[in-house]
């Protein structure tokens, strides 16, 4: 890809990049702290109180290209509407998104939304994980 793929697990509140990347794609911690296990590394992979959604957003924000950069972001229903109702606030618009369900009759249990910072028309896909 000469050099033009920059792949890479980053702690995004301390992450050093030379330039401003076209993408930033992220599945982060998302429970607030309810139900916190007793074993630690579970409760860092799984809540969201070493990270929370403003911090997040503030440090993907500073990492996009702007006005090119996008942000691919996989949280619950409740959460990604917390989301973006901060993102919109960083002129960050949600530009796709994948609604994603276990079968047809089920509720929607994660959603995954491109956000970008030209406001777009909103295209809504669904997503069925039959298994």
């Amino acid at each position: 890809y000469g050099g033009n793929v920059l792949l890479d697990f980053l702690t995004v509140t301390k992450a050093e990049i030379p330039h401003p990347v076209h993408f930033v794609i992220t599945n982060p911690p998302f429970y607030s702290a309810q139900f916190p296990s007793i074993k630690a590394q579970k409760n860092i992979h799984k809540h969201s109180f070493l990270l929370n959604q403003t911090q997040l957003l503030h440090s993907v924000f500073h990492l996009l290209k702007k006005p090119t950069g996008k942000l691919w972001l996989l949280l619950p229903p409740a959460e990604m509407e917390h989301f973006e109702r901060l993102a919109l606030q960083l002129k960050l618009f949600p530009q796709l998104k994948f609604f994603i369900r276990d079968r047809f009759s089920s509720p929607v249990i994660r959603i995954v939304t491109c956000f970008g910072f030209q406001k777009n028309y909103l295209l809504n896909e669904e997503i069925i994980s039959q298994t």
